[in-house]
């Protein structure tokens, strides 16, 4: 039978202790040693900077065992913000890259894409807030750069122009500004979107909706995605009894923003509105949940339930509106339709 043991390399017969050749070693290891010289191994200390350099190791281990958790949540958030802006679920996008801002705030890669889900969520404010941020900082992806550059210009519509300007100082803000004026700098003024738009709403308060929806369509002609005037265009239509078409500008900005709670409830009303109280609830439960503590959504979402004879929840929701002052129109038009005061539909 052939031996399953490898044979002996020449000069590998044991010759004692490795270190002083005493022919007596201890057995049970690798390493040939006397049992006086493994002593002296075992117990032969360690060099100073062997024992720094062990210390640095065993510090950088911890610190990475407590800095990795929160540096893999940030990027868990980083990554599901970019990704919500490519599904364009921006509210979700805001939300993620928020959170990351939170914790990293110099992390610039963020704020970019943190930029992007402002601009198409409509807080124009804080897309202004962090391209001033961003002033003077080099965006090293090529394509991200278009995509800010192209929204920086779209931005400049969401601001009065320097004249525009000048007339509202004039009346110590736009709700001064006498109509006759307004409608006169409109119209010398035509292709400047903001003060047209603000026009707009200001007909709308006052019943004109016709005008208003003329203004819109000047709008909307020359850019289909102006959210100033897609916001505006349901509300008006359902005025005027145009429920289709209230439906399809809800529909144009859900498209552009899937996560819009304001073409969400925008949809709800309409529904309420034709009388189609399920769908309604539906759509307004929809918008809810995705904001709920929008003022727009919340009032919305009362007179769904009035609509629908829950009773108990529409009253919970308009105490809710009531704690915050900045609610208090959408609270009044809740409650002027509640009470019959509005009349809502036929």
């Amino acid at each position: 039978m052939e031996p399953n043991q490898l044979p002996s390399e020449p000069g590998q017969a044991a010759a004692g202790c490795a270190n002083c050749n005493h022919p007596v070693i201890e057995p049970g290891y690798p390493t040939p040693l006397c049992s006086d010289c493994r002593t002296k191994f075992i117990k032969y200390p360690i060099p100073t900077g062997i024992k720094i350099f062990g210390i640095a190791i065993a510090l950088l281990v911890a610190f990475s065992m407590f800095s990795l958790p929160s540096n893999l949540s940030v990027g868990l958030h980083f990554e599901r913000g970019v990704e919500a802006i490519s599904g364009k679920k921006y509210m979700t996008a805001l939300r993620e890259l928020s959170d990351v801002i939170d914790k990293k705030p110099n992390f610039l890669e963020a704020k970019e894409y943190l930029a992007i889900a402002a601009f198409h969520n409509g807080d124009i404010s804080l897309f202004a807030q962090i391209v001033g941020q961003l002033e003077g900082k080099q965006v090293d992806d090529e394509e991200l750069l278009s995509t800010l550059n192209s929204l920086i210009l779209k931005g400049e519509d969401y601001l009065p122009s320097d004249s525009f300007f000048k007339l509202i100082e004039r009346y110590h803000g736009i709700d001064s500004i006498p109509l006759s004026e307004f409608e006169a700098f409109v119209l010398l003024h035509p292709g400047e979107p903001f003060a047209t738009s603000k026009l707009a709403s200001v007909l709308f308060d006052q019943n004109r909706f016709g005008e208003a929806d003329s203004l819109l369509n000047i709008l909307l002609a020359v850019d289909p995605s102006y959210l100033n005037a897609l916001a505006i265009k349901p509300s008006v239509k359902r005025q005027l009894k145009q429920f289709d078409s209230a439906h399809y500008y809800c529909r144009q900005i859900l498209v552009r923003n899937p996560e819009s709670s304001y073409g969400l409830a925008s949809r709800a009303r309409t529904f309420l509105m034709e009388g189609k109280d399920g769908e309604g609830l539906k759509w307004a439960l929809d918008a809810n949940a995705i904001e709920p503590d929008n003022g727009y959504v919340m009032a919305t979402l009362s007179l769904a339930y009035h609509f629908n004879n829950k009773a108990t929840e529409s009253a919970g929701l308009m105490d809710k509106l009531r704690k915050d002052s900045s609610n208090s129109s959408y609270l009044e038009y809740a409650e002027d339709v509640i009470s019959g005061k509005e009349k809502f539909r036929n």
